[in-house]
Order: structure tokens, then C-alpha cells, then sequence
């Protein structure tokens, strides 16, 4: 028996996305295949229209796109001179990403955070009226929870 698949970006959440940003908010982003579902496919969902839609969306929206599947192995993450681990094994405790996906900025913006293997794990882009942080594993998988808030507070000061 399969369990459900979803998508990442359904329709409506892209939608309020676009209303928000179009209104000037500032949007951080995190998970493990917030590019990796709509250019390759971690759970299969038949909808080639989705995935092209999706793929406008994260490329003219949140400015970032697919770069691989594999970008992290495990779970070291390189930012402002700074490594962060986030749960990337099994444990009775918590979920975890084993691999997570690698991404890079569409246009105009810039990478912000790598892989140990220099794959981009966060990206930063700057938009007329709002910006977007995105980062390629779930920002709640962070192992600590100072060092959890220290990525956000630096996070968000690119919004500044």
C-alpha cells in the first residue's frame, strides 16, 4: 500500500505566497526538497503541469533553483564561517533528512550557506520590494537549539 504523496507547492499555497510577496513580506523557507520535488521526483506524483508551474514559481518567486538531489550526505552545513549539523540519521527522537536536496540562486541572487561537498544549502535573493531566504533541509532538524537560533536571527537580518 502507498501513503499519500504531496506536493510541495499545491496551487494555493503558491497563490498566497504571491499575494504576500506582492505585498512586500519577507519569506524564510526550509525543507528538505523544497526544489528537489518539483525538478526531479522523491515521491512520484504525475502531474508534469505541477512540476512546471512549481518550477516557474521557484525560480521567479523565491529565486532559487534545483542544483541536486544529494546535496547533503551528512547533515554539516556551512554558514558565515560557521558549521551547523542538522538530524540527518534515524533516532527514536526525532525525524531526520538523510539526503537532503542541494539548491542555487536563479537570478540575481546569491548563495548564503554550503554543504561540506560545497553545495548550496541556502540561498538568499533580493526582489523588488522583498527578499527570500531558503534553505534546502528543514531548519528545525538543527541539532541545538541556540545554534537553531542563531541561523534564523542571521537569516534574518539579510531582510534588513
Amino acid at each position: 500500500m502507498k501513503g499519500p504523496r504531496f506536493k510541495v507547492f499545491p496551487a494555493k499555497f503558491m497563490e498566497a505566497l504571491r499575494e504576500s510577496t506582492a505585498a512586500g513580506v519577507n519569506v524564510l523557507i526550509s525543507g528538505a526538497y523544497i526544489a528537489t520535488d518539483a525538478w526531479d521526483e522523491i515521491y512520484p506524483i504525475g502531474d508534469s503541469g505541477y512540476q512546471e508551474e512549481a518550477r516557474y514559481f521557484i525560480e521567479h518567486v523565491l529565486g532559487y533553483r534545483w542544483s541536486t538531489t544529494r546535496g547533503s550526505t551528512n547533515g554539516k552545513v556551512k554558514f558565515d564561517g560557521d558549521e551547523y549539523r542538522f538530524a540527518h540519521e534515524p533516532d527514536e527522537n526525532t525525524y531526520c533528512v538523510e539526503t537532503a536536496g542541494g539548491i542555487k540562486p536563479s537570478g540575481g541572487g546569491r548563495t548564503i550557506a554550503t554543504y561540506s561537498n560545497r553545495t548550496g544549502a541556502g540561498v538568499y535573493h533580493e526582489f523588488d520590494g522583498y527578499g527570500v531566504v531558503a534553505w534546502s533541509f528543514p531548519l528545525e532538524l538543527t541539532e541545538g537549539k541556540e545554534e537553531l537560533k542563531t541561523i534564523i536571527d542571521k537569516s534574518l537580518k539579510h531582510f534588513k
